[in-house]
């Protein structure tokens, strides 16, 4: 009847209304990501010996972290995190990201910088909290002799001890 009618209309404009919401929403996730990305091969492209480096980390920490089982959500913020760990190096200065020989001490604590430069950066983005610990984390080492804060064991997270390894191993 007529009734049933109205009803049926209401609830197809209220799922037209919800499909609508999931496509803006899929598309704004894949604008955010998508932009992630860009600024990441800009970052790469300042150092052409470290082009794709951000992309291959990424990758490999993704390849890593799902052979561990690690669930989707962890997975999904370990290849953001694992694709922004270097942002940091925006603050580095390029005669010293670009360097061909050894760096100097005073360079190196240059370059030591850059997880707290990213952490701050990442500070600013409330949606990419989780991936913080992928930024500020993978220069730490088990052993308590990495950087920035001497973190050790179990104080280093899984997202920081997966980009550390995967780090190590694009850099070989």
């Amino acid at each position: 009847d007529e009734l049933d009618l109205s009803l049926l209309e209401t609830f197809a404009n209220q799922a037209a209304t919800i499909l609508q919401i999931a496509t803006l929403y899929a598309d704004s996730l894949q604008l955010f990501e998508d932009m992630i990305r860009v600024l990441m091969e800009m970052l790469d492209a300042r150092d052409p010996y470290t082009q794709g480096h951000s992309v291959r980390v990424s990758d490999l920490s993704v390849m890593i972290g799902a052979q561990l089982g690690l669930d989707s959500e962890t997975l999904y913020h370990l290849r953001l995190g694992s694709l922004m760990h270097d942002i940091g190096k925006i603050g580095v200065p390029d005669a010293v990201l670009r360097k061909q020989g050894p760096l100097t001490e005073e360079e190196f604590l240059m370059m030591k910088t850059h997880p707290q430069t990213g952490e701050r950066i990442l500070s600013q983005v409330h949606l990419l909290s989780d991936e913080r610990y992928a930024v500020t984390q993978h220069h730490e080492r088990f052993d308590g002799k990495g950087y920035p804060r001497g973190l050790a064991g179990d104080e280093i997270s899984i997202l920081g001890r997966i980009v550390a390894v995967a780090d190590a191993f694009d850099a070989i």
